[in-house]
């Protein structure tokens, strides 16, 4: 007699373990005999009988239906007194066969000027197993620094940091400047399925503040123009990250000659651009 443990999980099918007996009724184990049903602990309705030798502490069963639960029972047999026979089974707990879960659905990554990287995203769509459906226990989140196919990738400490509440995650401490990619996953008790990969990475830059060139005319200065004269004036800043935003703004109010034109303002760069 003995005990047989909990079962783990595999996509559709259950990896059993057991130990030996604690007694083996004075004659040594000769095998080992899995049988699991889909019904109740009568097993009247066996879909898997697996005989095992002596030497055997594992096995994994047949591809079985998804969202059902199964009973399990593990019996050791040996020759009592020349009599081959089964010994008291032991019984794992009543398991769920669950596969993998679906992705994710990315929704949101993007990164703001003090050096942290903000990703959401929706439950996927399809949990293990369907009425009821499987629980999701966590999430991972995986990003690549300028890397795409995440060959070296940075992920969340530990998957239990992620509970299944928890639809967004914030990476702080970026190496600036840098394109972030990033992907997630949904957990179940089988274990993470396919991740979601968000469609486009998001851009870590330093904090830099506007600096207007000393040759230049200051920030919210005026200039007047003097009609009857051709006047050019250079406004020249410096962006260096993507929070700030460069203006010029030219008041044409009080009323231009026929003749004068104000030409329109040239941006050098913008959102992130090399010349920002």
């Amino acid at each position: 007699s003995g005990d047989a443990g909990s079962p783990e999980h595999d996509p559709v099918a259950l990896c059993l373990s057991w130990a030996a007996p604690r007694v083996d009724g004075g004659s040594v184990v000769t095998g080992y005999s899995v049988t699991v049903d889909k019904s109740s602990n009568l097993f009247n309705d066996i879909v898997d009988t697996i005989s095992l030798p002596p030497t055997n502490f594992s096995t994994k069963t047949i591809a079985l239906t998804e969202g059902v639960y199964y009973y399990i029972r593990i019996r050791a047999s040996n020759n009592n007194r020349g009599t081959p026979g089964f010994g008291r089974p032991g019984y794992a707990a009543v398991t769920r066969a669950v596969s993998l879960p679906s992705a994710p659905r990315a929704a949101t990554l993007r990164s703001d000027t003090t050096n942290r990287l903000y990703a959401s995203w929706l439950s996927p769509q399809f949990t293990g197993a369907l009425n009821p459906a499987a629980e999701i226990i966590n999430y991972k989140v995986e990003f690549g620094r300028e890397d795409a196919n995440f060959t070296t990738i940075g992920q969340t400490p530990n998957d239990s940091a992620l509970a299944p509440s928890n639809v967004r995650f914030v990476v702080s401490q970026l190496l600036t400047p840098g394109l972030y990619y990033a992907r997630v996953f949904a957990g179940n008790a089988v274990g993470f399925g396919p991740p979601a990969v968000f469609a486009l990475p998001a851009l870590a830059t330093p904090i830099v503040p506007v600096a207007w060139d000393a040759a230049m005319p200051s920030e919210g200065q005026t200039l007047y123009i003097q009609v009857g004269y051709l006047l050019e004036v250079e406004v020249r800043a410096v962006d260096g990250d993507i929070s700030d935003q460069v203006e010029v703004d030219v008041d044409g109010s009080r009323g231009l000659p026929v003749s004068a034109a104000v030409s329109a303002t040239v941006v050098s760069g913008q959102n992130g651009g090399g010349g920002n």
